[in-house]
């Protein structure tokens, strides 16, 4: 019984993603699949309905960048994506050639997808890739390095606006090998890696580690 509790409080829940489709971005709600085939399923964004995608079998396009996105079925789910003209998406990449990824609040290192208002611009020398997206709004292609605490400089209607890299709270340890791919994670062989905080204070804060 324990057991089923705790399997129904870990249900997995809708996510915001991001892939490259003829050479444009496409932005949408992607559902666990648990949730798809447990009857049937509305999605809506800022309370007008979503088209499901015809190549993704779970997920439903966005139609703008902000707002809320409803998920309604035997759960109803809400993702708030900020306020037009004020909020920032940041999608961190990964699959094949970095053409697909998941909205994540801060960025780390690697490769991401900085999706913004139209009318911010960079006013710091970095290297980014103009991207073309389906929202209306503006993307970058970006690498965001923690060792150099690489950064993007917006100038908003708001004012200055900054979107750094953060090292991350937590880490894996454990016996690695030498990878050869940087962009890829620690390879761990003989036995698991453990958990580690950088702060032991960090450990307050968490309820709950899923693995996957």
């Amino acid at each position: 019984e324990q057991q089923e509790r705790d399997s129904k409080h870990r249900s997995p829940k809708p996510e915001i993603v991001c892939w490259e489709k003829g050479r444009q971005w496409i932005l949408a709600v992607e559902l666990p699949k648990e949730l798809y085939n447990s009857g049937d399923v509305v999605v809506t964004q800022n309370s007008s309905p979503l088209e499901k995608d015809s190549s993704r079998e779970y997920c439903w396009r966005l139609t703008q960048a902000f707002g809320k996105v409803s998920v309604h079925s035997t759960e109803t789910f809400e993702i708030d994506l900020g306020k037009r003209e004020e909020n920032h998406l940041l999608f961190k990449l990964s699959g094949e050639n970095r053409r697909e990824g998941r909205l994540v609040k801060l960025p780390s290192s690697g490769d991401y997808l900085v999706v913004v208002p139209a009318d911010w611009k960079i006013t710091n020398d970095i290297v980014v890739s103009n991207e073309q997206i389906n929202v209306g709004y503006q993307a970058y292609w970006h690498i965001f390095d923690m060792a150099d605490n690489r950064k993007m400089v917006f100038s908003t209607s708001k004012g200055e606006k900054k979107i750094q890299s953060k090292a991350p709270m937590f880490r894996l340890i454990g016996s690695s090998l030498n990878d050869a791919s940087g962009t890829m994670g620690t390879l761990f062989v003989e036995n698991p890696p453990r958990i580690s905080a950088h702060d032991i204070t960090d450990w307050n804060d968490v309820g709950t580690i899923i693995i996957g």
